[in-house]
């Protein structure tokens, strides 16, 4: 039997040779095929939907509806721009069943540092 290396240990999470730990599952690398780095994919279109509100309140004729349409405008903008700043990242991990997002964060260098670690792990395993 091999010792076990580690290659990450940092915020809860340990690469090792053997295992991948998260704070809520521990993954076996014997099974992990591939990892890669990704954004998670956002739902702007409620933020959407209301600047399109916003857009056919502000230039409509109705009384009061422009104030409005500004209102939802301008709110729509706002919700749109706190999903584009606080983007999540996520470690996706591949197995013969298929792939799972193990790990999320807004820290874009951690996961690319957790990645870094698995796929070193995935080397070593040889």
């Amino acid at each position: 039997m091999t010792d076990e290396k580690i290659f990450l240990q940092e915020g809860g999470i340990t690469v090792t040779s053997t295992r991948f730990i998260t704070p809520v599952k521990t993954h076996a690398m014997a099974g992990i095929t591939a990892v890669s780095a990704q954004k998670k994919k956002i739902d702007a279109s409620w933020a959407v939907s209301l600047i399109i509100a916003g857009l056919i309140f502000a230039i409509s004729d109705w009384k009061g509806s422009s104030n409005l349409g500004l209102v939802f405008l301008v709110a729509g903008l706002v919700w749109l721009a706190i999903l584009f700043f606080n983007r999540m990242y996520v470690v996706r991990i591949e197995s013969a069943s298929g792939h799972s997002d193990a790990l999320e964060s807004r820290n874009k260098a951690f996961i690319l540092n957790v990645v870094a670690a698995l796929n070193e792990a995935i080397v070593h395993r040889g």
